[in-house]
């Protein structure tokens, strides 16, 4: 496995299935990279998890250094289609379009999207649904009190924290909500992203918490300014009673704290992206419109209202993405590969 760095001097402490570390604007450690491939007989194949943002040049075209020079068949998985991509985008896509032998997409309507936008797609795209980690479903009561949060109602969010997120439109909806449930808890799990704590350090969250203060909301929204292990996050995913993605980006394709959170067994309110429209339906939780605390209030009142079916839903969460395990997606990757 390859991580690329944001410069030479960018020193992480990856786990030991990263071989290679790579300075993203190198052209020159694409190539070594591709020539490592190449020339070693244990790879039978290389895949390309594809994001604009994390390889060098323009529009991550430096990418191109790797893919063209990498002799092995190469799977990319499409992470961002956007339905009006700039022609510079769009000219990069065709270029990795062409040279991979198959493409991945996590959504039935990335694919249609990548078919209609990049006609020379058709044939070689396959839909693979966002990992889950395999955990036993469970009920709040024991995971509350691991962490003392036995008489509060927990609402979660988490992730890297970013201006996308929408965390704002969480917090203005939740006086509505508090005066109905006044035991109300909202978590917001995670550090800032690492590359907006580099551009402007902690401006995002410095205005949520002078919003917080604003609203009077002190006693109802908790801060986690932390990166948390899988066994802490699930932890709190179990303690949770509605799990709220507020993403403001209507072309997000999927959602990982989504995934995860719907994995764990845990109804969720979700804003209108592609991914959210697929899988949350009625009986797992609620779609808003984007940046729309009023929807978002009516929501949370509408399903902390009825406990039993609250967790009816939970199971019905749990149940409907065993299909999303790792393991079934790595099985689905391989058959791809024809490993």
């Amino acid at each position: 496995m390859a991580a690329f760095n944001l410069t030479p001097l960018d020193t992480y402490k990856y786990p030991k299935e990263v071989e290679w570390e790579i300075d993203q604007n190198s052209k020159k450690a694409y190539i070594k990279l591709a020539n490592i491939v190449n020339e070693d007989v244990n790879i039978s194949a290389a895949i390309v998890q594809h994001e604009y943002g994390i390889f060098g040049g323009t529009e991550g075209n430096k990418i191109l250094h790797f893919m063209q020079q990498c002799k092995k068949p190469i799977l990319v998985t499409l992470h961002t289609i956007l339905p009006f991509p700039l022609p510079k985008m769009k000219s990069v896509t065709e270029a990795i379009v062409k040279r991979a032998n198959t493409l991945v997409v996590l959504t039935e309507r990335s694919r249609e999207m990548v078919e209609q936008i990049y006609p020379e797609s058709k044939g070689k795209v396959f839909v693979i649904p966002h990992g889950i980690h395999p955990t036993e479903f469970a009920l709040q009561k024991k995971y509350k009190a691991k962490l003392e949060l036995q008489k509060r109602t927990v609402v979660t969010t988490f992730g890297l924290l970013s201006r996308g997120k929408g965390i704002e439109y969480v917090i203005n909806a939740l006086p509505e909500v508090i005066k109905k449930n006044p035991s109300l808890l909202y978590l917001v799990l995670g550090e800032t992203h690492p590359v907006i704590r580099r551009n402007e350090g902690e401006e995002y969250r410095i205005e949520l918490i002078k919003l917080v203060k604003k609203l009077g909301l002190q006693k109802h929204v908790k801060f986690y300014d932390q990166y948390l292990s899988l066994p802490n996050l699930f932890g709190f995913l179990k303690a949770t009673d509605l799990y709220i993605s507020s993403s403001t980006n209507p072309n997000q394709a999927v959602s990982g704290t989504l995934s995860y959170a719907l994995g764990a067994g845990r109804a969720v309110i979700s804003t209108q992206f592609a991914q959210a429209k697929e899988v949350v339906t009625n009986d797992i939780g609620r779609l808003v419109p984007i940046k729309d605390s009023p929807a978002i209030s009516e929501a949370l009142l509408d399903l902390l209202s009825d406990k039993k079916r609250l967790e009816h839903m939970h199971l019905n969460a749990y149940n409907k993405t065993r299909y999303m395990l790792w393991s079934n997606v790595a099985e689905k990757y391989i058959e791809l590969l024809n490993l």
